[in-house]
């Protein structure tokens, strides 16, 4: 290779990285909760609506990214479009939040509005068998 090829391929490089600095995609801001806030939101939800009072119960949060709908969205080109929509319904990030106590747990998602996109009960009947 003589020195011609070689500055040919360094400018391509240039001019590749100053193309994807200035045209790349930009990416939405998460205004996801605290965890702290999506637990108080929670609570309060299974409290007013179930009647449970889930306050000393141990709580478990996990911040829940669904990559399978990016996915399928991203490979119909419908990704962009809609990305500010999946952001408010809680579909793309969100907080499931799961209370766990004497065989009783309840599982909760929140998402960035403050609102419930999920609840769900699950109680283990003990059974003694001789």
């Amino acid at each position: 290779m003589n020195s011609f090829t070689i500055i040919m391929w360094t400018a391509l490089g240039v001019i590749g990285l100053v193309l994807f600095m200035k045209y790349r995609v930009s990416t939405i801001e998460s205004n996801l909760l605290d965890k702290s806030e999506a637990r108080k939101v929670s609570i309060d939800f299974i409290k007013e609506f179930v009647g449970v009072d889930v306050e000393e119960w141990d709580v478990y949060s996990v911040y829940w990214y669904d990559h399978e709908t990016v996915n399928k969205l991203h490979h119909l080109g419908l990704l962009n479009k809609n990305r500010r929509i999946l952001h408010e319904m809680g579909l793309v990030e969100s907080w499931r939040v799961r209370f766990v106590h004497q065989n009783q747990s309840f599982v909760i998602g929140v998402n960035a509005k403050r609102e419930v996109t999920f609840c769900l009960r699950r109680c283990k009947a003990n059974f003694i068998t001789s």
